[in-house]
């Protein structure tokens, strides 16, 4: 076969002795072109590779700095969301609030007795007031304990009168 003049010659030429390669063909691979270059043409294509490489690694840089930037602005943004999404919470726990005590004062509840309603709409809310005033109705007879004094043991007025303050009798 003979040589292709299209292609270039490989850097593995053996010389005349057999099995030793010549010292010159394990250098770095010429490209086309270099091999007419002087030592000023070798030495400007050697600074423009280094700033080559230079303006990779600086790209690199800035993209992952970019990067960080755009990762801080998202949590950022989620940090507003989570603070939104509390304080829409706090609202509605603040409306349902309100109106249980709006619900208890119209039905004559006492403000106390407002946390124990039941129910998510207005109409809940005034169904289930309804049955708790029926519970606590103060002209119903009151059920509870009675306590009576020991057998021969007597009672002076001040201690009736607290008994009964404090039973509700």
């Amino acid at each position: 076969m003979g040589n292709d003049a299209s292609t270039p010659e490989t850097s593995t030429a053996v010389d005349g002795q057999a099995g030793q390669e010549n010292p010159e063909a394990t250098q770095t691979p010429v490209q086309p072109g270099e091999g007419q270059l002087g030592d000023a043409g070798k030495k400007a294509l050697d600074s423009e590779r280094k700033a080559r490489r230079d303006a990779e690694r600086q790209l690199a840089a800035a993209t992952q700095q970019l990067q960080q930037i755009a990762d801080q602005g998202k949590t950022e943004l989620q940090l507003a969301t989570e603070r939104a999404s509390k304080a829409e919470q706090q609202l509605a726990a603040a409306q349902a609030s309100q109106l249980r005590l709006e619900v208890a004062a119209a039905k004559g509840l006492p403000a106390n007795l407002a946390g124990r309603l039941q129910g998510a709409t207005r109409e809940e809310l005034e169904a289930d007031a309804d049955t708790l005033a029926a519970l606590i109705k103060p002209d119903a007879p009151h059920v509870g304990l009675r306590i009576d004094p020991p057998a021969g043991a007597t009672q002076t007025t001040s201690e009736q009168s607290a008994a009964k303050a404090f039973f509700g009798i």
